[in-house]
């Protein structure tokens, strides 16, 4: 089909100001004849034809009935007409179903009513054989040379691709956000199994104490930096004198490590024919993950430290695979490294190398002080910076918190009252952070607090302090 069969319906001419006869002043021709006036009216009209028949989008007259009475070419070929006599004298309700035609003839109506434009508003164009297009149109009154209300005119952009893929951003919009509900369900229910892991129950001594009247009582704080985390911990009864005080952290956060977790408190139960010696423990550990490991794409190893506590005696021995030791807090809430002035001998993280040995340090605590076990994401509390606590700032932080517990009243009315407990490491968290200026970890957080109360006498004391002592029935 040829350009030139599709001509545009006459445009109504505007209509000369009142009052002015404006015109273009002539010219000499080649000859040097003049050449006659023509009507700045004219050469309006011709402009605007001009314009019509080159913009992309659809321009189009319409009289008070809503018909077509000028188009330009764009609407032509939009409607698939060959000319303009196709179209002129027609409404939409012509060309489209009722469903689009009505919402027109409405808008157009409220147009000349009003007399105020209808400007960048979206249509939905469905016409008979089923096909449906999108365009932003502005409608605004067509008056004549005195200023009444002859009609419409109005500019229709098509807009359908730029619909259709904003249909599509909004379908992927909401797949992502059913994927991510569906993601954040199974974080939550991760996080529950997560936390079912931790010891919910720790073994008693005597056995027949109940956890307050313990010869040790345990209280930990755990905060993943996200739903789930890749700290851990566990307590292991050791026959009927001593018991096992697990501690890891696996390399970086998140479910990738939350799964590592739970295979570590898998590998605890092929742990416990060595559970009664640190070194043997940990090289066990290190032995059972390396394969595994090994095997990954990405890099891992886990941080960890284990201590075996003497309840009879109040000796502690312990082995650390690349993680920090553990502090003891006196009564007066004084704070020294366990183990000191000894270091734990340096040793590679579990799961690094496939044959690996731990050394083993001994200390021993008194009655009434506790043990504080922690991963690393308490210290480190910078960003980009790596900003943390130091020995120094470390020790001294806890201790302020430990002294402040001191001087308030005890916990519990246990034979030997605790003045540490939950509310001691929350002391601690609140610290920490506060120190370091941030309102969240970076990392995750494990801390673990085990009160030694007091040793444990001979089978025949036990059973005389059962029926007698701060343990009667």
């Amino acid at each position: 089909m040829s350009t030139s069969s599709k001509a545009s319906a006459p445009i109504p001419t505007p209509a000369p100001v009142p009052g002015a006869t404006p015109s273009v002043p002539p010219r000499k021709g080649a000859k040097g004849a003049d050449r006659a006036e023509v009507p700045l009216a004219d050469i309006n009209h011709q402009l605007l034809m001009a314009l019509m028949e080159i913009i992309p989008d659809r321009i189009y007259f319409k009289d008070r009935e809503s018909r077509f009475v000028a188009v330009n070419k764009a609407v032509l070929e939009f409607f698939r007409a060959n000319t303009a006599g196709e179209i002129l004298g027609k409404t939409d309700a012509d060309i489209f179903l009722p469903e689009h035609a009505l919402q027109a003839r409405a808008d157009e109506l409220k147009v000349m009513q009003t007399g105020e434009a209808l400007v960048g508003y979206v249509e939905k164009e469905v016409f008979p054989d089923g096909r449906v297009r999108y365009a932003t149109t502005t409608k605004a009154p067509l008056r004549d040379h005195l200023g009444e209300i002859i009609g419409v005119c109005g500019i229709t952009r098509d807009v359908t691709e730029e619909h259709e893929r904003a249909e599509k951003l909004k379908e992927y919009a909401e797949t992502l956000a059913e994927k991510q509900a569906q993601m954040e369900g199974e974080l939550e229910l991760a996080r529950q199994v997560q936390r079912a892991l931790l010891p919910s129950r720790y073994p008693v001594f005597p056995p027949m104490a109940t956890e307050e009247e313990s010869a040790l009582g345990f209280s930990y704080r755990y905060q993943p930096m996200g739903k789930v985390g890749g700290d851990f911990f566990t307590v292991i009864p050791i026959g009927s004198r001593q018991a096992g005080v697990f501690i890891c952290d696996v390399m970086g956060h998140g479910v990738h490590a939350a799964l590592i977790t739970a295979m570590q408190r898998t590998l605890v139960d092929d742990l416990l024919p060595v559970a009664s010696n640190p070194g043997a423990f940990l090289a066990e550990a290190n032995r059972l993950l390396y394969p595994f490991f090994e095997r990954m794409k990405t890099p891992l190893y886990v941080t960890g430290l284990y201590a075996v506590i003497d309840v009879e005696t109040g000796r502690v021995r312990f082995s650390a695979a690349s993680h920090a030791a553990p502090l003891v807090i006196a009564k007066d809430g004084k704070v020294r490294l366990l183990g000191a002035p000894k270091r734990v001998p340096s040793s590679v993280p579990l799961g690094f190398m496939g044959e690996s040995t731990y050394g083993v340090l001994e200390d021993a605590v008194e009655p009434g002080e506790r043990l504080f076990f922690y991963t690393d994401g308490l210290r480190d509390l910078g960003d980009e910076a790596e900003i943390g606590l130091n020995d120094a700032m470390f020790l001294s932080l806890v201790e302020k918190c430990a002294v402040d517990a001191a001087s308030g009243p005890a916990s519990t009315s246990a034979p030997v009252p605790s003045k540490g407990g939950p509310a001691f490491l929350d002391a601690v968290l609140a610290a920490a952070k506060e120190s370091a200026g941030v309102e969240s970890f970076l990392d995750d957080v494990c801390l673990v607090e085990v009160l030694f109360r007091g040793h444990l006498h001979s089978e025949a004391e036990n059973i005389a302090a059962l029926s007698t002592g701060p343990y009667g029935l």
